[in-house]
């Protein structure tokens, strides 16, 4: 009889705790990270909200949230994602790394009012680098997303990430508004920011250089990338007029510890000491030593 008592008494104090720390949760005015329901597609809570879903508390609170950006935990645009996605979020999905060889930024753009987007054509992408973040690339409701070539989500891209912009090699009336799919790459896509960055190394960008309007030309990039002949090597053939240039990502190819491309240029290395690949290239390039970029595609000895 005692030994029932004292579970009651047990069972009592255990009840009383987890309605403590229900009411703690549910006083910071937020889902549990990955708690809610999934009763729609997409599974994840960007996007998909119905009647029966319970997903809008994942990032926002109606009362009582921790931060002043948008009823977020965040306090600044930029900062919204980092408590799922960054690298030690609370997050189950992806783990998003920013350093400033990739999409991140320096500590000298972080003091500047504006950012300008690398190779884009005039007038360029430019923002405040307070606002400089992930939802500038993908939208976090799964709004007005594209499926592009080659993927199997959208991955939250925006259909339109540099509105008012004259692309001159990506089209968005070119997207199926039903299904969010079009025959455009990444690398169409990449060019609504970078728009010098694509096309034959004949076409001519104007470009703000120096602070001045100029004409600039560059490697040829496409959508489908290169082709090889029977020894590996880029088969190049400047005169033909097409564009079989690399792909994006045939370049850029940072995949190392730390580092994945779009987002960010190797971090460590294998061997675990600190390294700076810059541009997302491949694992282990040097600013000083980039002929091993070029030399992996082109067959240096046959040239004239």
């Amino acid at each position: 009889m005692r030994f029932c008592k004292k579970s009651l008494v047990l069972v009592a104090l255990v009840l009383s705790l987890i309605a403590a720390t229900a009411s703690i949760a549910a006083a910071e005015g937020f889902n549990d990270p990955q708690q809610y329901t999934a009763t729609s597609t997409p599974s994840g809570p960007h996007g998909g909200y119905v009647s029966t879903s319970n997903k809008c508390k994942e990032c926002h609170a109606v009362h009582l949230a921790t931060g002043s950006y948008m009823l977020t935990r965040a306090n600044t645009r930029a900062e919204t994602c980092n408590f799922c996605h960054g690298v030690a979020g609370a997050g189950i999905g992806t783990k998003v790394a920013l350093n400033e060889e990739g999409h991140g930024l320096s500590a000298t753009q972080k003091n500047e009012e504006n950012l300008i987007a690398p190779d884009d054509t005039v007038d360029p992408y430019t923002i405040q680098t307070s606002n400089w973040g992930c939802v500038e690339c993908h939208s976090p409701h799964d709004n007005k997303t594209v499926k592009l070539a080659g993927n199997t989500t959208t991955k939250l891209l925006k259909q339109d990430p540099n509105q008012g912009k004259t692309y001159l090699y990506y089209n968005t009336s070119l997207i199926n508004t039903s299904t969010k799919e079009t025959t455009q790459t990444l690398s169409h896509w990449c060019s609504t920011c970078h728009n010098a960055d694509f096309g034959l190394h004949t076409d001519p960008k104007q470009v703000l250089m120096s602070g001045t309007t100029q004409t600039a030309y560059g490697h040829a990039v496409s959508g489908s990338g290169y082709t090889t002949d029977t020894a590996g090597w880029a088969i190049v053939d400047p005169l033909d007029g097409i564009n079989n240039g690399p792909t994006c990502r045939q370049c850029h190819t940072a995949t190392g510890i730390g580092g994945k491309f779009p987002h960010s240029s190797e971090s460590t290395s294998t061997g675990g000491s600190a390294v700076s690949t810059p541009d997302m290239l491949k694992s282990g390039s040097k600013a000083t030593e980039l002929d091993g970029i070029c030399n992996g595609c082109h067959n240096t000895s046959s040239l004239q």
